[in-house]
């Protein structure tokens, strides 16, 4: 009887969850059992039209029972007509043994008879027991619920939110995201001539900050959601060169005269600092609840515009170049302070390139994180007031800046003068890892 009262209490509130759901059925497991419900609203009281507890449908159960009553009834009757009628003993002489032997068989055929009977009669009692303890079960379910049914209207006003993830309605919010993003670029796997990687790149402290719709949950069993939002995006780059030292061969001065170049660059540092005014297109398994604390994971999609990019280089480089031949005149000539033709110490700060940056940027987000209602859920309090706290992967799906030409006065330089050497390398992306704070609000579709 216990497990009894634990499968009304559940189908009771299994219940009331019907019916604000509008006739859906409800379905769960409680204490290990699996339930299934369908609930009708009437005007003057309301129907159970399906019950099934543990596989068993309990509406049909009491359908199946009475037609096996109805059948044992049946069989009871049809045995009771078969049973032999022995002969009276009076009526035939007591010496005729073949007439007693016939009386005792009677008798026991009668006997086994009777016994068929008896044990139909005692299961016919127990099928109609089961009977009336189902239907009492359904009733006082039906009374419970109606009782219930009443508190809920009689509390309309009250903010009820109802444990179904079909029941949560679409929500809102606003974040802010601290990242570290790391550049990938091809330039930064160049060498020296010992073969060592002459670039460092230091990472730099970025943000985002945004707001954000999501939709209702567009399963009642899985809470799968859709959302976009308005975002911007400040992503910060810088990298840089100690010292570097290299030859070209075939350089060009400004008079298109060939000779040997004898580049140096000393602490060389470029920086970057790009924003992006995005539109995020998310795709969630996870929902925020009123109730209690859970989690999601989310996958989105990243257009975004730049609105401005501000490029900053500084170090010196120095230049000096020896020429064997000029127009076909073999000469030995080096030269190493002469400015008209680039020779001499330069500060690269002077240098005012162009820049290369992509204007439309794509870029894709591996999401995951929790959500925290501002209540104390211990004692059964509920919020449509959300804290989300979560961790990002941001990856670019296209390239951060155009690939610039080729120098033509130092047409096999590593470190290309004519451009920032941090975005224009093929294939420049990056990869940012950002912690995420926000909050949010949910609407409910049955406040009530």
């Amino acid at each position: 009887m216990k497990k009894i009262s634990f499968f009304l209490t559940l189908i009771i509130l299994f219940g009331l969850m019907s019916q604000l759901t509008a006739q859906n059925p409800v379905a769960g497991r409680y204490k290990g059992h699996m339930v299934k419900m369908r609930y009708v609203s009437g005007n003057t009281r309301d129907d159970i039209e399906y019950l099934e507890y543990d596989g068993v449908e309990l509406t049909k159960k009491i359908s199946d029972l009475n037609s096996q009553i109805a059948d044992l009834n049946n069989q009871i009757k049809s045995l009771k007509s078969q049973t032999p009628k022995p002969p009276k003993k009076d009526s035939a002489p007591k010496t005729d043994t073949a007439q007693e032997r016939r009386l005792w068989e009677l008798e026991g055929e009668n006997h086994r008879y009777r016994s068929q009977v008896d044990s139909l009669e005692k299961q016919v009692v127990l099928l109609k027991d089961s009977v009336r303890f189902f239907k009492e079960s359904l009733r006082k379910v039906n009374h419970e619920l109606d009782s219930l049914s009443r508190i809920v209207s009689e509390r309309s006003g009250d903010n009820v939110l109802v444990d179904n993830y079909s029941q949560s309605g679409s929500h809102i919010g606003a974040y802010c995201r601290l990242s570290c993003p790391w550049l990938i670029n091809s330039c930064f796997s160049q060498t020296n001539d010992l073969g060592e990687q002459f670039w460092n790149r230091q990472v730099k402290l970025s943000h985002q900050i945004g707001i954000y719709w999501n939709s209702a949950s567009l399963l009642d069993r899985v809470p799968i959601t859709l959302g976009a939002g308005l975002e911007y995006s400040l992503m910060r780059f810088s990298a840089g060169i100690g010292h570097l030292e290299e030859t070209i061969e075939n350089a060009i001065d400004s008079d298109d005269c060939r000779y040997v170049a004898s580049l140096a660059y000393n602490n060389v540092r470029e920086n970057a600092s790009l924003h992006y005014i995005g539109i995020p297109l998310s795709f969630s398994i996870g929902a925020p609840r009123a109730d209690r604390i859970s989690g999601y994971f989310q996958i989105s999609l990243v257009p975004s515009i730049l609105l401005k990019d501000s490029l900053t280089v500084s170090g010196n480089y120095s230049c000096a170049g020896r020429y064997d031949s000029i127009e076909g005149n073999p000469v030995q000539l080096y030269l190493t302070n002469f400015s008209p033709l680039g020779f001499g110490n330069f500060d690269l700060g002077v240098q005012q390139e162009e820049s290369a940056v992509n204007t439309f940027m794509l870029s894709g987000r591996l999401s995951g994180g929790v959500f925290i209602p501002l209540c104390n859920t211990a004692k059964g309090k509920t919020s449509q007031w959300v804290v989300k706290l979560g961790v990002n992967l941001d990856f670019a799906i296209r390239s951060l800046a155009k690939q610039a030409e080729k120098d033509v006065h130092f047409p096999n330089a590593k470190y290309r003068l004519n451009q920032y050497n941090l975005l224009s390398g093929p294939g420049c992306r990056y990869v940012s890892p950002s912690l995420e704070m926000g909050v949010l609000y949910i609407f409910n579709k049955n406040n009530r």
